[in-house]
């Protein structure tokens, strides 16, 4: 096609025709809660296939064409929780406590930890993980699901700390678990687009009253829809689709569109009768009226109007206007009315004009201005008494020519005269002006000004001649007025005197004053200003609030600002007050005393500022009640925390800090006071007293504060001290050594470790390490130089008033990590005992073999069948009760048993204490394998 027109028209009709195959996207759209939309990649793809229009018209393409703006999915949570989630969900679990609870419950991982529960704190599931975790790492034989626990234990390790992230994998666990029958009855619905109070309903039937995060709940179905390409609209806002009858497009009738954005035809028709807004047809439902008749009359009237407009019959115009849109209140007539606006005002104008020359008696002007407006305005005589201004005007301009023409041939005195009395009939006469102007009068001189109150007092001195004068006052603002003879004055006085009572507070004024006579103003004039009118504040009170003053006031009319000040009475120096317009609630003051304010009305004139005189109020201050006198405190073994009670008539909230308490009887706004203490939030309160929990930190200052609305009143303080020992204590031997971590106080600056030898009692030099080494270190490596196992007593030290004090200690049984292995064998013999079994124990310890020693209690445990891993995982069938003694690193023990417990593959010698593993082995006889940690 070589026709560029026709080629571009061919264009543009592609362009609306895939626009509107493309706007049925809208239809798949997820509208999400914020109101953006996301459109199922599916969706694209399959409307583009259906399309069909080639390999030039892609995905892109048809999603550019449809018009809407993407948004991403939204995210549920932190990608290492929704991770671990996943994993977890593998397993049929929600959250890490649940796995670390499976994990102990399953006889394979041979784990004794005990089980977790509501109550357990973050650093207990952490230990419970970490022992869960090694002992999964050390099982080498395969069981159901392994590698599924195993992935699901290395996802939640990321987010079991800090114990900030641990809570929120269990909160958004805990969360899905409740949403799990919304998404059910989400996918049954999948085939119909759900609008938002579908999706609520959902929410609320499901998830109501459950402890579950609402917010995440409807990002929850967000992602699922997004997902799975559900057709939903989360915003309420959503659209409203329906088929352009033009093009066939899918149109947003919720933008209040009336034309179609693709092809620009009528969609919305709004009545213009009754104003019923619906889809365009050919009769509005509401009150029956035919579109196309009423179109018919209004255009009809709007024509006839415009003609009325063009032959410059306004007020007929006007009166037509207003008929019809009293007829149809809802009918769009801008043009017209724009139209009509401009002509009413050019005509109001007129009149105006016309109006003020009469006022002036300029009655030439008059004459002159209702003859030059009937050529627009041919109707303008009938306007209100412009006839009879018109009338009067003739008759004097006429009688004033007939002067002026007698005047003409008269001696000059004589002439003088009748051009005087010309001017007095028609001052503006242009004849009698023209001769009377080079005779102007004298000017008047001596003009001052002066503010009385809210107005502008004028005087000025008239000249010695002044027969037959009077005197025209102009007044500017911000400048002298320019003045010339069109120039209407503001006043025209026969005296000296003028009051000028129609001014604006904060305005600035300059005035001229000329003498008039015969119409003519003088050569000279007087000035005086600038005046500056300034209002006082007005309606200034107080009134008494909790602890100070509400102030109020009303502010004078073209003020720029208010500015208060307060000072107590007899004493010196003020301050100003900051505080909205028209009230200040004037907070923190001394209480039953007098104290006196000033209102001052400030004005920005011309770069200065004009003030008012002020204006002065007073008021007594409320009187505050007594500080708290007594302070109890004591701690409630059985309320798990402190109790704190007090006397007082008004109410009490107690505050902390960390240095030293604010002083007793102090008062002081309550801003201030939480700039250095913190607020004390109660788990119970009851009369007189409250329960609060454990404070962070080693020591606490407790306050009683009286708070009377922004105002506290410093009571009675306690120092409470809280040296919290260590918690979460590890250890592991380490060939010689122990490490030892531990999660430390809050506060504590140091740790302190008393050690002693398990088996000689012989106490070690203590050991002290400062919390920056340790955090440096990240561990506390404890040399146990000779000895196997010592119990150590950890505490953690805190700076007092400059002493070092030790909270209560944790007391634990360190190891060197230095393993003492055992061996044995197991034989029978027979035994003369009916139906019993000599069993006999060779046990032998090599490291033990230059001297005499002893091994822990040892145990014989039975399994049913197969070989016991652990202690339980059988019955015991023999106890040594006590160590077992060596003599050589050797020592050989029997005991009998009963024929059908003498097998001895399925027989295992276990330590009685399973903390003995920590420097002890047992190699047993028969697979040669350690039992290390059973």
């Amino acid at each position: 096609m070589m026709n560029k027109t026709l080629r571009h028209g061919e264009f543009e009709s592609a362009k609306k025709l895939l626009s509107a195959y493309a706007s049925a996207l809208k239809r798949y759209a997820v509208t999400l809660k914020d109101g953006s939309t996301y459109i199922p990649e599916g969706a694209v793809g399959d409307l583009t296939r259906a399309i069909n229009w080639g390999d030039d018209v892609t995905a892109f393409t048809v999603r550019q064409a449809s018009g809407l703006k993407e948004a991403e999915i939204p995210k549920l949570e932190d990608p290492d929780i929704v991770s671990a989630y996943e994993t977890l969900r593998d397993l049929g679990l929600y959250t890490p406590m649940e796995l670390v609870n499976t994990l102990i419950m399953m006889p394979e991982m041979g784990l004794r930890n005990a089980l977790l529960d509501s109550g357990s704190s973050p650093a207990d599931l952490r230990n419970a993980f970490g022992s869960a975790k090694a002992r999964m790492r050390n099982i080498q034989r395969d069981f159901p699901r392994k590698n599924a626990y195993l992935t699901a234990i290395r996802k939640t390790a990321l987010v079991i700390s800090p114990d900030e992230k641990l809570e929120r994998a269990t909160r958004f666990g805990e969360s899905m678990r409740i949403m799990e029958p919304a998404v059910e009855a989400l996918d049954r619905n999948r085939w119909q687009r759900m609008d938002r109070n579908f999706i609520y309903g959902l929410i609320s039937h499901y998830v109501a009253g459950e402890a579950a995060d609402t917010d995440l709940a409807i990002r929850v179905l967000e992602v699922r829809c997004c997902e799975r390409g559900y057709a939903a609209d989360f915003s309420g806002s959503g659209p409203e689709l329906r088929f352009c009858p033009g093009c066939g497009g899918l149109i947003d009738m919720r933008q209040d569109t009336n034309f179609c954005p693709i092809c620009g035809r009528e969609i919305r028709r709004i009545c213009p009768k009754c104003g019923n807004v619906e889809l365009a047809g050919n009769k509005c439902s509401r009150c029956g009226r035919v579109f196309a008749d009423e179109d018919r009359r209004i255009n009809a009237e709007a024509k006839e109007i415009s003609e009325m407009i063009e032959l410059g019959n306004i007020p007929t115009a006007e009166k037509m206007f207003s008929k019809l849109k009293l007829d149809y209140p809802h009918c769009s007539l801008g043009s017209l009315e724009s139209s009509l606006g401009a002509a009413s005002a050019d005509y109001r104008r007129t009149v105006s004009r016309i109006e003020e020359d009469y006022k002036r008696r300029n009655l030439n002007a008059v004459k002159r201005g209702i003859e030059r407006a009937k050529r627009k305005y041919p109707g303008i005589r009938d306007e209100g008494t412009l006839g009879d201004y018109y009338d009067e005007a003739c008759e004097k301009v006429a009688e004033a020519s007939a002067l002026c023409t007698r005047a003409q041939n008269e001696e000059p005195a004589a002439a003088m005269k009748t051009y005087i009395l010309a001017s007095d009939v028609c001052p503006d006469h242009p004849m009698a002006v023209r001769r009377l102007k080079d005779f102007p009068p004298d000017g008047p001189d001596g003009g001052e000004c002066e503010i009385a109150e809210d107005r502008v007092r004028i005087s000025f001195r008239v000249p010695a001649e002044r027969e037959g004068m009077t005197f025209c006052i102009y007044r500017g603002n911000g400048t002298l007025p320019e003045v010339d003879a069109n120039t209407v004055p503001l006043s025209e006085i026969a005296g000296s005197v003028y009051v000028d009572s129609a001014v604006s507070p904060g305005a600035e004024y300059y005035y001229k004053i000329y003498s008039k006579r015969w119409g003519v103003l003088s050569r000279h004039y007087t000035i005086c200003g600038p005046a500056v009118v300034v209002f006082e504040v007005t309606d200034a009170s107080a009134e008494p609030i909790e602890d100070g003053l509400r102030i109020t006031y009303s502010r004078p009319s073209g003020c720029s600002r208010v500015r208060v000040f307060r000072k107590l009475k007899g004493a010196a120096g003020e301050k100003e007050l900051v505080g909205g317009a028209g009230a200040i609630e004037d907070r923190g003051l001394k209480g039953g005393r007098t104290y006196e304010y000033l209102f001052v009305a400030e004005y920005d004139v011309a770069g200065r500022t004009e003030r008012s005189y002020g204006t002065t109020i007073e008021a007594v201050s409320p009187e505050y009640p007594s500080p708290v006198s007594e302070l109890g405190l004591e701690w409630m073994r059985s309320e798990n925390g402190n109790k704190a009670t007090w006397a007082s008539s008004v109410p009490v909230e107690l505050y902390t800090s960390r240095s030293a308490a604010p002083r007793y009887g102090e008062i002081m706004p309550l801003k201030a006071l939480e700039g250095i203490a913190e607020k004390i939030v109660p788990e119970r309160t009851f009369e007189g007293g409250c329960i609060f929990g454990e404070l962070p930190g080693a020591v606490n200052f407790v306050t009683a504060v009286s708070v009377i609305g922004e105002t506290a009143v410093i009571g009675a303080s306690q120092r409470v001290v809280n040296l919290r020992p260590f918690s979460g204590i590890r250890k592991k031997g380490d060939e010689g050594a122990c490490i030892i971590r531990a999660e430390w106080p809050d506060d504590a600056e140091s740790a302190a470790l008393i050690c002693r030898d398990a088996e000689t009692g012989e106490e070690s030099e203590p050991i002290s390490v400062s919390r920056a080494a340790y955090e440096r270190e990240g561990a506390i490596a404890m040399s146990m130089g000779s000895s196997e196992m010592m119990e150590v007593s950890m505490y953690a030290v805190y700076r007092i008033d400059g002493h070092e004090v030790r909270s209560a200690p944790r007391m634990f049984t360190a190891y060197s990590g230095r393993d003492v292995k055992v061996r044995y064998k197991v034989r029978t013999e027979k035994d003369r005992g009916h139906g019993m079994v000599r069993i006999v124990l060779d046990i032998r310890c090599p490291m033990k073999e230059d001297g005499d020693g002893s091994i822990p209690r040892v145990i014989m445990v039975l399994a049913k069948e197969g070989i016991p891993l652990r202690s339980d995982d059988g019955d015991m069938i023999w106890d040594s009760e006590r160590p077992v003694n060596l003599d050589r690193g050797r020592a050989e023990i029997s005991f009998q048993a009963a024929k059908e417990d003498a097998d001895l593959k399925r027989m295992r010698l276990f330590f009685y204490d399973t903390d003995e593993y920590w420097h002890h082995k047992i190699v047993h006889p028969l697979y040669g394998r350690s039992a290390g940690n059973a």
